[in-house]
């Protein structure tokens, strides 16, 4: 299954927000993590200051399924296409 060729190639990289492990990867200098990690951050930045510096540091946010599935090429590709 693709989807399990894509998981040997990631690099697990996590951040942690108040306690809460959130995905991230870096493809080609860009940072992108989940949109349940833009929710929080976005929902935070009302009231924190460093939600505002975190949300501005990514660049894209995927469906949790599609952030997990995806090749960095694919992900390379549909940064592109913005």
């Amino acid at each position: 299954m693709e989807t399990e060729k894509n998981q040997g190639k990631i690099g697990r990289n996590y951040l942690y927000y108040f306690g809460v492990r959130y995905p991230v990867r870096e493809v080609d200098g860009w940072h992108v993590s989940t949109k349940q990690f833009e929710s929080v951050l976005r929902r935070d930045s009302l009231l924190l200051m460093e939600a505002i510096d975190i949300l501005e540091g990514f660049f894209y946010f995927l469906d949790e399924e599609l952030f997990h599935s995806l090749s960095d090429e694919e992900i390379y590709r549909l940064i592109n296409r913005l």
